[in-house]
């Protein structure tokens, strides 16, 4: 019996002797990769390679990654069956040509290994950064409604580590190769984006910077593994930023040129919620590319976290205003934006000279005229100037040319205000970090905001040590500079018949503004002989036009002389005095009850501009500081009465 129980165990012995060898027949495996018989059952002269059964399973590997079970990390296993079968091949078939079949397939499928899990490293980790920036509540409200799902946690970093890898007799870095093809996903990711946003108008500004930070952050995650190159040096290259005839990069030159064609023109601008709206006709058709497609859905967003980032993103689609401002600071930094600044002020100086012609032809027809005494009444003054500027209505490029003009000088106004004011909040913001950090407050979080609110009362005290001129008062004293050359047209004698006359811009201006929103407008609709709806002035051209009027008579002098004699303001002063009068004067001479109506309907829309003309001023007078202003901004805008209450 012993010896029968040795004996059963002595026939082991002859494997554990050879351990070595036993080793390596036990972990063979490369019969996955023979299979003759099956090309002989077929008839074919090779199979293809996706019924290569190595290749089939290293597939399996890297694209099923959304199971329970990580398989990532088993991907080398799969690449020892060639090892396997080209070791005999040599050692014991002894056939040559059968380890060159397998090295030939080894070669071919290597690049597409190569490409399947740089693809699937890349579009992990960029899911992987995009969903932390998704808001906590919109991403509860998804998951709820089965929109959205939370991505398992991958181990992709086995793969990337990888620097030695022994494949038939050669030593492979994985580590490197994968980076040169993720190197080229940042490349083809970052050129996918600024074509999707050059195919866009600028209220996709905002897709286009957090498609851009998105980017960002994958690379700052990459960078952990992979030696990539610097996200600066990746954008600079594919946006043409440099080079030796290089003017700007194709953001830049985009977001000039959207600003130009579409945003001016074909935008109406509100100081009160400080927003371009789109005005209900284009007077400017622009013609874009068309949107790219994507090689891969990971670019931009992403694949996994898209639709949640596109319904956030589609609030900020219908205007643009102070986000997309920021967001085209963060874009185009502190290099850009003296760049834009100077072509939009040269852009400001070419609309000058264009509506130039126009203001002499409107000086010429208007008569000289001096400013109704206030016994006439509201009705008789309103009529003495309805008389006098009424035909100007009656000329054709009065609109078209001329109010339109000032518009696009207006909203460009607008803009360089609105960006100033952005800079100077990230100005501040940084200030007051730096000197809060240099604090190290003993008190707590309200030790900390007490320093914080006397730091910001430091320094917006007039005389502090940080005060930095604003970017907007650069450019007015730039645009002083454009607008030198039409002074000779614009500044009239000095004398008191230059009151009377038109030379000056400021009468000028004034005769405009009266008649600004007197008549709507109808413009071609969808076919050329059909017209659209009344358009009334303020929809079509919105504050735009009173910010470029304010604006050049502060830099030509005019602004207190504007405000004494101005039209509307005559007739709203006199309309403040009937209100105010114990014995109105009505149904003086003409002024029937038809002329009191339309009277009482053109105070109620002076009175509204007459609150954008304080909001302007108020703006010049808190980046000039200038004195003159000071006087305007207390003149209180009158009570309206409507009409119906003027007959009662």
């Amino acid at each position: 019996q012993c010896m029968g129980v040795f004996y059963e165990e002595s026939s082991c012995f002859y494997y554990l002797l050879d351990y070595t060898n036993t080793l390596l027949s036990n972990s063979d495996i490369g019969d996955l990769w023979y299979r003759e018989f099956y090309l002989e059952l077929s008839g074919h002269v090779q199979f293809a390679i996706e019924l290569s059964l190595p290749w089939v399973l290293t597939e399996h590997v890297i694209t099923n990654q959304k199971k329970s079970m990580p398989l990532i990390e088993n991907i080398l296993y799969t690449m020892d069956a060639y090892n396997d079968a080209g070791h005999r091949s040599l050692f014991i078939l002894s056939q040559c040509f059968l380890y060159d079949e397998i090295e030939a397939e080894v070669n071919l499928i290597f690049d597409q290994l190569i490409f399947l899990i740089s693809d699937q490293v890349y579009s992990y980790y960029k899911d992987i950064v995009v969903s932390r920036e998704i808001d906590i509540s919109l991403r509860e409200h998804l998951v709820k409604q089965n929109k959205y799902d939370d991505l398992p946690a991958q181990r992709y970093y086995v793969p990337t580590s990888q620097r030695n890898i022994q494949l038939l007799g050669r030593v492979i870095d994985l580590n490197i190769l994968i980076t040169q093809h993720v190197n080229g996903e940042f490349y083809k990711d970052v050129d996918y984006c600024i074509k999707k946003f050059e195919a866009n108008n600028l209220s996709h500004m905002i897709d286009f910077q957090k498609a851009l930070a998105s980017v960002y952050s994958t690379h700052s995650a990459l960078c952990q593994y992979l030696d990539l190159d610097s996200f600066e040096g990746i954008v600079t290259e594919v946006d043409e930023a440099v080079g030796p005839a290089a003017f700007a990069g194709r953001t830049m030159i985009h977001v000039l040129a959207s600003l130009v064609t579409d945003t001016f023109p074909n935008y109406s601008y509100n100081g009160f919620t400080r927003r371009f709206t789109r005005s209900p006709v284009m007077f400017s058709v622009v013609d874009r590319p068309k949107n790219p497609k994507a090689d891969h859905q990971h670019f931009a967003f992403g694949a996994h976290p898209i639709r949640a980032l596109e319904m956030a993103n589609r609030l900020h689609k219908s205007f643009i205003g102070t986000a997309h401002i920021e967001a085209i600071v963060c874009v185009l930094g502190n290099n850009g934006i003296p760049l834009l600044i100077t072509n939009l002020l040269t852009n400001i100086e070419e609309h000058l000279e264009r509506v130039q012609p126009y203001l002499c032809a409107i000086k010429e027809g208007i008569p000289p005229c001096k400013l109704p005494r206030a016994m006439y009444g509201l009705a008789g003054c309103y009529g003495v100037f309805d008389a006098l500027l009424k035909p100007i209505l009656a000329y054709a490029d009065l609109k078209p040319e001329v109010f339109r003009a000032f518009k696009e000088i207006g909203n460009s106004i607008c803009f360089i205000r609105d960006i100033s004011d952005t800079l100077d909040c990230v100005d501040l913001r940084r200030c007051l970090q730096a000197r809060i950090s240099l604090k190290s407050p003993l008190g707590g979080h309200s030790q900390c905001l007490n320093d914080l609110v006397s730091l910001t009362l430091q320094l917006d005290r007039p005389g502090a040590s940080y005060q930095p001129k604003s970017l907007f008062s650069g450019a007015l004293s730039l645009l002083d500079v454009h607008i030198q050359p039409f002074k000779a047209y614009w500044v009239g004698r000095r004398t008191i018949s230059e009151l009377e006359s038109m030379e000056s811009f400021h009468r000028l201006w004034s005769a405009m503004a009266f008649l600004f929103g007197m008549q709507s407008s109808k413009y071609c609709g969808s076919s050329e002989h059909q017209l659209t709806d009344p358009i009334p002035d303020d929809a079509q051209y919105g504050h735009g036009f009173f910010v470029a009027g304010v604006h050049i008579m502060h830099l030509l002098g005019q602004t207190r002389i504007y405000h004494c004699c101005d039209f509307s303001k005559h007739v709203l002063r006199v309309k403040v005095l009937e209100a105010a009068a114990a014995a109105r004067i009505r149904d003086v001479g003409l002024a029937d009850s038809n002329l009191c109506n339309k009277a009482c309907d053109f105070v109620e829309l002076k009175m509204k501009h007459e609150h954008v003309f304080v909001l302007v001023i108020s703006w010049l007078w808190q980046d000039t500081e200038d004195a003159e202003l000071a006087p305007l901004l207390l003149w209180p805008p009158s009570s309206y009465v409507s009409s119906k209450e003027v007959a009662e």
